[in-house]
């Protein structure tokens, strides 16, 4: 039975985002619009169940801040002035066809993955430690795997700047290596405590420091960082962080931290002393345009047929290279791209783009439902019946957890690499461990 306290909870900072979203709008349309899927995900926080801040959590509220806030502070008078797609004059039909691809999303998903009776619930029993000798074996093999991580990738390469990286093909195929150490450290994270040997924590502050050369803040994009560290922060918690402090931090990084390093990044602490009615702008979401490149995939699909699966095949097969399948389908977002970059105002066509929006430029609406109901399935049936537990952290869930936020940002074919080596490796381990495999 979910808690009351806890429904409440979520629901006050659901609400309380909601209403940031209104403050900060300049339009009442945007408001009425998201209102469906606003409702759609108030509904599902409030029946997650404990609090403690997991998956469901992340989802939920990644698509509250992408498919409501967002919206709500960027759309004025049917464009969007100050976006990606800025310039460009959308039909009323557009954002009622976008609006109805999210809450469709939404929807299927919901019914896919919902549980069918309380036996359901996601609390684990404990399991047993990896023994001594086996946390010597994943040491050497996340050292192993660091070092044919820096051959594969580059030295020179992983110390360049972000936009000055090499990301040829055959980079993809470091990738692996990086998710087994990720994996190996987040699995050392969940270990060490207070009774840990030396050896335990000395492993883990290696490991740690290792995976900070390989992916650190200066020179990798936040997705990627939040898709690596993530796991990490929340294995070392095992024992759950509260969903409160997961949200209060969110919320002061939207309100607080981001508008002052915006004024300090750009103008030193001097910037605070000459705040103007422009200020306003500090507190519109960065980097969300989520819904803006999906108005557009709509616009972009009025005059053309539908794709019947091509989109679907490139998401699937992300892994074969253009080197090797010179026909291979581009996807939906870099259509969209292309255009916004072409004939409008984007600076670059590798641009956000739900995955919603891919499956309606395959088959339309229909597309969209039976997409997602699958995805629903998928999801449930690794946080139930497939979900590898140890010492009660789910670590598919710790996955999640990091790889939601660019996963649902998209677009999926070229983003969704990293997060399935990531499950690859934890199901490496969990066969050489033995790792429980939660059964129902």
């Amino acid at each position: 039975m979910v808690s009351k306290k806890y429904s409440f909870g979520r629901f006050f900072m659901a609400i309380a985002l909601w209403c940031y979203g209104i403050l900060t709008s300049q339009d009442i349309v945007p408001i009425f619009l998201t209102l469906p899927t606003f409702l759609l995900v108030l509904y599902k926080l409030t029946t997650i169940n404990g609090n403690k801040f997991n998956a469901d959590d992340m989802i939920w509220l990644c698509c509250l801040l992408f498919f409501v806030v967002a919206p709500c502070q960027q759309i004025v008078n049917y464009q969007f002035p100050k976006s990606t797609n800025v310039g460009v004059y959308y039909e009323v039909s557009d954002f009622l066809v976008a609006e109805l691809i999210v809450f469709l999303s939404c929807l299927s998903f919901i019914l896919a993955s919902s549980k069918k009776n309380q036996n359901e619930v996601s609390s684990f029993e404990d399991t047993l430690h990896i023994k001594s000798v086996q946390l010597f074996q994943l040491f050497g093999i996340a050292l192993f795997c660091f070092i044919i991580y820096v051959i594969i990738y580059g030295p020179s390469n992983l110390f360049a700047s972000r936009f000055d990286k090499d990301l040829s093909d055959s980079n993809f195929l470091s990738v692996p290596f990086l998710a087994m150490l990720t994996v190996a450290t987040t699995i050392f994270a969940i270990t060490v405590n207070k009774k840990s040997s030396i050896f335990v924590m000395a492993a883990f502050l290696l490991l740690t420091m290792l995976l900070f050369v390989a992916v650190n803040p200066t020179n990798m994009s936040r997705f990627f960082n939040v898709a690596t560290w993530a796991p990490v922060i929340f294995g070392f918690f095992s024992s759950g962080l509260s969903f409160i402090y997961i949200y209060l931090f969110i919320m002061m990084g939207i309100f607080i931290i981001m508008p002052f390093i915006s004024i300090t990044t750009r103008f030193g602490l001097a910037g605070l002393q000459n705040i103007d009615d422009k200020s306003r702008d500090l507190f519109i979401l960065k980097d969300m345009d989520v819904f803006n490149t999906l108005v557009h995939g709509v616009k972009y699909m009025s005059n053309k047929d539908y794709l019947w699966g091509d989109n679907t095949l490139a998401v699937i097969f992300f892994f074969v290279p253009r080197s090797i399948w010179s026909d291979k389908p581009i996807l939906g977002g870099l259509l969209v791209g292309d255009e916004l970059k072409y004939y409008y105002e984007a600076g670059t066509a590798n641009l956000s783009y739900f995955f919603g929006g891919d499956l309606y430029m395959d088959f339309g609406l229909i597309g969209v439902i039976f997409g997602f109901w699958i995805i629903g399935k998928i999801y449930k049936k690794s946080q139930l019946s497939s979900s590898i537990i140890y010492n009660k952290a789910n670590l598919i869930s710790l996955m999640v957890i990091g790889s939601v936020p660019i996963l649902i940002r998209g677009p999926l074919g070229a983003v969704e690499g990293y997060f399935i080596c990531l499950l690859l490796a934890i199901y490496t381990y969990s066969s050489l461990y033995k790792l429980k495999l939660k059964q129902y």
